[in-house]
């Protein structure tokens, strides 16, 4: 996808999703919106939009053991159950903690 984003003809030499100055988002957020659909097209990603960057950013970080609680700050969630329902799965700790409760529960059956 980098690949990608750098064949990208640039909105402006600011930089590749750079609408402009200005006090309303929305022309940003819609320009950057589309850059994206642009770059997941060509490069074979299916509805591709600048939230995957952070999701890719959140489980990532998650997998290299970084803590819920510092992934949903830094996201910027207002609530840690915010984070912990979108992205609880990627948290390897947690699986093999459950796991492990499930095989002690069944030795303490046996």
């Amino acid at each position: 996808m980098k690949k990608r984003v750098d064949e990208c003809k640039w909105l402006s030499m600011k930089g590749p999703f750079w609408y402009g100055a200005g006090s309303d988002p929305t022309p940003l957020a819609q320009a950057v919106y589309e850059r994206m659909q642009n770059i997941g097209e060509r490069a074979g990603i299916a509805d591709c939009h600048p939230h995957r960057l952070r999701d890719t950013f959140a489980v990532r970080a998650l997998l290299r053991g970084m803590q819920l609680e510092d992934v949903s700050r830094l996201l910027g969630h207002a609530s840690v159950k915010v984070t912990e329902t979108y992205y609880a799965k990627w948290i390897g700790s947690r699986k093999r903690r459950l796991e492990r409760l499930v095989a002690e529960s069944f030795a303490v059956i046996a």
